[in-house]
């Protein structure tokens, strides 16, 4: 049985770690899925029309989407109802501890994945706006936290999930 930390990164990697499935990359090297394609629908539940209409941000849908896909995919258990991030079981402030897979929070309200963090540098994937136009789902390399945000803290995901039925 797979733990929860190495089944998200398998799963985000089978839909994010190929490219050359509709992204483009800035020059920054940033990798974006726009809301054309099937990883933005796949991870968000919205397309561009759906995304355009929306209040809701793509950093918050698609956060809510891997939730579903660890719960209902991955067959892993949640230790309560999200409400806010901080009362959770799991909760930590700060970087310290931080692994790949954990969800962070940054403030001013953003919200993803840790795909990698060594020091003041991570890999993330996270929602977000491109140019107020298109929904976009990016995965980019930064110091943590990104100039503009503070780093609020991350959800240990072994923490706070459990169990778990997927062989990958």
């Amino acid at each position: 049985m797979a733990n929860v930390r190495d089944w998200l990164y398998w799963r985000l990697m089978r839909d994010f770690g190929v490219r050359g499935r509709g992204e483009y990359v800035n020059d920054n090297g940033t990798v974006f899925w726009d809301d054309s394609t099937g990883q933005f629908y796949e991870w968000t539940k919205m397309n561009h029309a759906s995304w355009a209409r929306s209040s809701v941000t793509s950093c918050t849908s698609f956060l809510y989407w891997v939730h579903m896909h660890i719960v209902n995919e991955g067959g892993f258990k949640p230790a309560g109802h999200w409400t806010t991030l901080p009362k959770l079981r799991g909760w930590h402030t700060g970087t310290e501890g931080a692994q790949y897979g954990d969800f962070f929070q940054f403030i001013p309200n953003h919200v993803g994945v840790l795909l990698d963090i060594n020091g003041n540098l991570a890999e993330y994937l996270a929602g977000g706006a491109d140019t107020q136009t298109k929904g976009r789902i990016s995965w980019s390399t930064d110091y943590v936290p990104p100039a503009g945000f503070k780093f609020w803290g991350y959800l240990n995901i072994e923490e706070y999930y459990s169990g778990g039925t997927s062989e990958y």
